[in-house]
């Protein structure tokens, strides 16, 4: 059963535990995504909380869901995790990813994104990030298909949003094997690439060092 943090709201949380990671980018297995028994579906804004190395943290969900799906879009897990988590826990983790022999690093920080992915968008990582894009792409047509549906993505939570970019590319589709094909494109995980222990995704060597430095600023400015 999941338990709660007192004085913290039951219904703006959403647990997800993840395994512990003996060394930096190593040891992390796959979590089990669990749900609060009095929520179903995604969070709309609030936190969504995760158990790593025997302690206690939370991504913070913004209200807008666009600026969420701006983030998908772009690939930008980084906003996620570690600069999207909540300021009670944020020096917290951003202490464990300054140490360089510590159990977190930009590998481990995007493991952490991808799985609480779903708890705010409702797809995976890959997919949100793909329908945000189509959205962005062809915004007029879009918007206005989503206006005669009466539905304005304007304040809307990030899993709405994606939902109704969801629905909007599905209903452009009228053949069976085209359905098929979009369902594929959207959903299917990227394919592995060759990695190294220096690489992660979206990060050259020289961006994950320059990321680390951003950590050590922040501890050092007493950043919220």
């Amino acid at each position: 059963m999941t338990t709660t943090v007192p004085g913290r709201d039951r219904a703006a949380r959403s647990r997800v535990p993840l395994s512990t990671g003996t060394a930096k980018g190593g040891g992390l297995s796959r979590p089990t995504v669990t749900f609060t028994p009095d929520r179903l579906g995604p969070v709309d804004a609030g936190e969504v909380s995760f158990v790593f190395d025997g302690e206690l943290y939370a991504v913070e969900v913004p209200e807008d869901g666009r600026l969420l799906c701006a983030w998908a879009r772009d690939g930008n897990w980084p906003r996620l995790v570690p600069w999207g988590l909540a300021p009670w826990c944020r020096q917290t983790f951003l202490e464990l990813l300054a140490d360089p022999v510590g159990p977190v690093d930009l590998a481990v920080s995007h493991k952490i994104a991808v799985e609480v992915a779903p708890e705010v968008y409702g797809v995976p990582w890959w997919t949100a990030g793909r329908v945000a894009a189509s959205m962005s792409q062809a915004w007029d047509r879009y918007a206005s298909w989503a206006v005669t549906r009466g539905f304005d993505p304007a304040g809307e939570p990030a899993h709405r949003v994606t939902a109704s970019g969801l629905a909007w590319l599905r209903a452009n589709v009228q053949e069976e094997k085209d359905a098929d094909r979009l369902e594929h494109t959207l959903f299917s995980p990227p394919k592995p690439t060759r990695k190294t222990a220096k690489n992660v995704p979206g990060f050259t060597p020289a961006e994950q060092a320059a990321a680390f430095q951003a950590a050590f600023s922040a501890l050092g400015s007493g950043s919220d």
